[in-house]
């Protein structure tokens, strides 16, 4: 999942950095690196989607890269009773 040009992923935190944030002296190195990998594919699925709303474009077919300009299920109208 890891992209190389993605903006995300051209400063990784350290693994000192890590240590010190979580103040854990307990947790590998190991367990450390996969706590570091997966906040970071959670910030990724986030800023994918926080792109996606404000695009309003979702990919139809999650193998292919295209997307359309997809139109709300139900339009957002405050609907008052008579």
């Amino acid at each position: 999942m890891k992209q190389e040009n993605s903006p995300l992923y051209t400063n990784i935190i350290s693994l000192d950095t890590c240590r010190k944030v979580l103040k854990d002296n307990l947790l590998t190195d190991e367990q450390i690196l996969i706590i570091r990998d997966f906040l970071y594919r959670m910030v990724a699925i986030e800023l994918q989607t926080r792109q996606q709303q404000l695009t309003n474009s979702y990919p139809i077919n999650n193998s292919t890269n295209d997307t359309t300009k997809c139109a709300p299920l139900y339009p957002r109208q405050h609907r008052r009773a008579a």
